[in-house]
């Protein structure tokens, strides 16, 4: 980690929410690791939505649990009339991180998802990501949080929007303007 983000990580004020204890002092050393200095935990939805008041967190480390209190709490974070804060950075960590978890917490507005277990170095790229290039936030409906749509530019992925708003490779849109391939003929 070089000297430029070593202070971008020291200035980073991050509450981690959960009621696992050990997680939490996993989630603690690894901050620690990273010299993130400025580290404090919430294990009620009141202490967390006070928390706000006293402070204005960078990053949640919002820990899924059995609890079933990380989707309040997103829900309060990201709501433009209850939060002081609804663009406040969100990383779920979770032992689920099937897909059917992962679609419902994008659903609740979270930045990113860490699946259990995982490696500091896996954590600190997510971390130098979301950093350096935060995504647009956007309102559609009853959601508000990162857009999720895939954009076309010089570091992603190829890929374009339709006109019916689906996003669609490159290739395979350019597979489908190809005519047919030519069957060959079998030697008789």
């Amino acid at each position: 980690m070089d000297r430029r983000d070593q202070q971008v990580m020291k200035s980073l004020n991050v509450v981690i929410f959960g009621g696992n204890d050990n997680l939490i002092r996993i989630e603690n050393e690894v901050l620690a690791g990273f010299h993130i200095t400025n580290i404090r935990t919430r294990q009620t939805l009141d202490d967390l939505y006070g928390e706000f008041a006293v402070s204005q967190p960078d990053l949640v480390l919002m820990n899924d649990d059995a609890r079933g209190l990380a989707q309040q709490a997103c829900a309060h974070l990201r709501s433009e009339s209850e939060s002081p804060n609804p663009f406040v950075v969100i990383f779920m960590v979770t032992g689920d991180a099937t897909p059917t978890r992962i679609r419902t917490a994008i659903r609740w507005g979270v930045d990113e998802i860490i699946g259990l277990p995982f490696r500091p170095i896996d954590f600190l790229s997510k971390l130098r990501a979301t950093t350096k290039r935060r995504r647009k936030y956007v309102k559609v409906g009853d959601y508000f949080g990162p857009d999720r749509r895939r954009m076309v530019d010089e570091f992603a992925m190829p890929h374009e929007r339709r006109a019916d708003g689906k996003v669609e490779s490159l290739e395979v849109a350019a597979k489908a303007d190809a005519p047919p391939p030519n069957k060959k003929q079998r030697r008789a």
